[in-house]
């Protein structure tokens, strides 16, 4: 499945114990695609990993955070199917093999919007 930044997938997600895992929306951030991370790198040049946001749908207050509600113009194209909450201070990676299908795309407006969080959390 090739992503981008900006796809909203349904990841299945580890419990911190990994013991178990439970199937969570997620926006990809960044797909790890050609040489970003060489060290994720197969032998056919395809990586293994991708940066992503995990997705709530508990209304989470926050500066880091991102609401998707029904008065949002976004929640359609997302595909989410109930208003939601992007953790834009709760960055993971993930091996693509957890990623179980996409469901929709934030539209260029959002991805500036978690941009902007992302450059305030980490200073940039």
């Amino acid at each position: 499945m090739p992503l981008t930044a900006g796809s909203i997938c349904v990841i299945s997600f580890p419990f911190t114990d990994k013991a178990a895992a439970k199937l969570r929306p997620a926006l990809i951030v960044e797909p790890l695609g050609g040489f970003y991370l060489a060290l994720t790198e197969l032998e056919s040049g395809a990586t293994k990993y991708a940066v992503f946001l995990p997705i709530t749908s508990k209304p989470v207050k926050g500066i880091y955070n991102i609401t998707v509600d029904e008065s949002s113009p976004y929640l359609a194209e997302t595909g989410l199917k109930a208003p939601s909450t992007i953790l834009c201070w709760n960055l993971h990676t993930v091996p693509k093999a957890f990623i179980k299908r996409e469901i929709g795309t934030a539209p260029p407006e959002l991805m500036s919007q978690v941009k902007e969080r992302l450059r305030a959390l980490l200073s940039l």
